[in-house]
């Protein structure tokens, strides 16, 4: 059951991946065309696509994990899902802020390209999807390690 989330977050994170390379290709054009200047964009979906290899990665590596049979303890794994938390939130808040800046741009008038505007509401969309898929995963997986996420939180220390 597990591993089918994993697969899915694959799949979903290729899509995205796919969608923020049409993107970038699109800005790349438009900015060796002379109609754009703009260089952030072109940092910002390559950052994503960075960060979705990251995340396709850490999904992946735990895949033998999840078809273990009660051998989760030797693995030596993390109870708490950073990797997948921390690049699923960088992820969406970079696709959210582009859809705002290019809502931002349609409502002056810099640009009447509609669907720039869909495409990152759609990462926006199937990013929560992942995200919710990884807490689900790691709900499972920490219910067969018979801990609770408070159990599963780092606890620092201090002195």
């Amino acid at each position: 059951m597990l591993s089918s989330y994993t697969i899915l977050e694959v799949l979903l994170a290729a899509a995205v991946f796919l969608l923020a390379l049409l993107e970038l290709r699109g800005v790349v054009r438009a900015r060796l065309d002379g109609r754009s200047k703009n260089l952030s964009r072109i940092l910002s979906h390559a950052a994503m696509l960075v960060l979705l290899v990251a995340y396709v990665a850490f999904a992946w590596s735990y895949l033998p994990l999840e078809s273990a049979d009660g051998a989760i303890v030797t693995f030596n794994t993390p109870t708490f899902n950073w990797t997948y938390l921390l690049l699923g939130v960088m992820l969406t808040f970079l696709a959210a802020w582009e859809s705002l800046c290019i809502l931002r741009a349609r409502r002056v008038g810099l640009t009447d390209n509609l669907s720039r505007l869909v495409t990152h509401g759609v990462m926006v969309l199937v990013l929560l999807v992942m995200m919710g898929l990884s807490v689900r995963k790691w709900d499972h997986y920490l219910h067969r390690l018979e801990a609770s996420y408070g159990q599963s939180i780092p606890q620092v220390a201090i002195r």
